[in-house]
């Protein structure tokens, strides 16, 4: 398993497999983010086969924040992917899968103060990033 260690105690981002494992974590490492794939951290194709409730509980156990798509939006809604949610205390932050990986990155940067001081906050948390702000979305 790949497990980054962040330089002067910057947050690692974990990125959820619908978001891509190149360009979008590409992007975001030329930003000056750490973050880590699926991919990286189950390797290839556990990646792909890894169920959503344990690379969850992984995240929020290395205390790293979520980055995905608004497909995620179902995992509030699903009774067990909810409970791990609440439970292990993931930081979830929702990109808008329609869009580029280009966009995404644009959002995640303008906003990286907003999202930052989410952080500072334990989860659970489930926020919306928009082009230029974060929303913060009930669990329920």
């Amino acid at each position: 398993m790949f497990t980054p260690t962040p330089p002067n105690g910057h947050l690692t981002f974990f990125i959820d497999r619908d978001l891509g494992r190149h360009a979008f974590p590409e992007g975001l490492r030329q930003a000056g983010l750490i973050v880590v794939t699926l991919a990286e951290y189950y390797g290839i194709p556990r990646d792909e086969e890894i169920p959503d409730h344990q690379w969850m509980v992984d995240a929020a156990q290395h205390g790293w924040p979520v980055l995905g798509c608004d497909f995620q939006r179902r995992r509030r809604r699903r009774p067990a992917e909810r409970a791990v949610l609440i439970d292990a205390g993931v930081q979830n932050f929702i990109l808008d899968g329609s869009v580029s990986a280009v966009e995404n990155v644009e959002r995640v940067v303008r906003n990286l103060a907003a999202i930052l001081a989410a952080c500072d906050t334990p989860g659970p948390f489930v926020y919306r990033v928009h082009p230029h702000r974060i929303e913060r979305l009930p669990l329920d």
